[in-house]
């Protein structure tokens, strides 16, 4: 029995896989900058307080010790923003099947056939598929990639079959 998939995948489908397996939550990366921002901003205040007692306040001297940090954060901020502004245009196109070997896919510039013992698990949501090969991949298949309910149930039921440890319903 072979099930046949294929399809775009949309900027939704990006963003909920991203969501769904945690790569879009906030991590370290995002307060980091902020973070640097508020202790530059301490030191500034510390600095600029501490000399108005002494005399004239030479900015100069006080912005000095602040322009390592000021240039980290300006480089995360566009480093961040050509980030997204890169992944934007993204489309992919896949087609693949699925059968009791395995799993064989088909995007624009590779090809590749992986058998079930190669996963590790996979999660079944209600419009997605998340077969992970390990802990850092995984391949996310839509709903919307195959041709009807039926050929998405067996695909589901062929995935929970061939991977017994897998859940539905909820990206851990």
């Amino acid at each position: 029995m072979e099930i046949r998939f294929s399809g775009t995948y949309t900027d939704e489908d990006l963003e909920n896989m991203k969501r769904l397996t945690g790569l879009g939550k906030k991590v370290l990366s995002v307060w980091f900058p902020w973070t640097i921002l508020a202790i530059t901003a301490v030191v500034f205040c510390h600095n600029l307080f501490s000399a108005s007692g002494s005399g004239p306040v030479d900015f100069g001297a006080l912005l000095k010790p602040l322009i390592g940090p000021i240039c980290v954060i300006l480089l995360l901020f566009w480093v961040r923003f050509r980030q997204k502004k890169l992944l934007k245009p993204l489309k992919v196109e896949m087609r693949g099947s699925v059968d009791e070997k395995g799993i064989h896919l088909k995007l624009p510039d590779t090809e590749t056939h992986t058998e079930w013992e190669t996963f590790s698990s996979a999660v079944l949501t209600e419009d997605y598929a998340f077969l992970y090969p390990n802990e850092e991949s995984y391949f996310g298949i839509p709903r919307t990639f195959f041709q009807d309910e039926m050929h998405w149930t067996r695909f589901c039921e062929l995935v929970s079959r061939k991977l017994p440890g897998t859940s539905k319903g909820q990206v851990e």
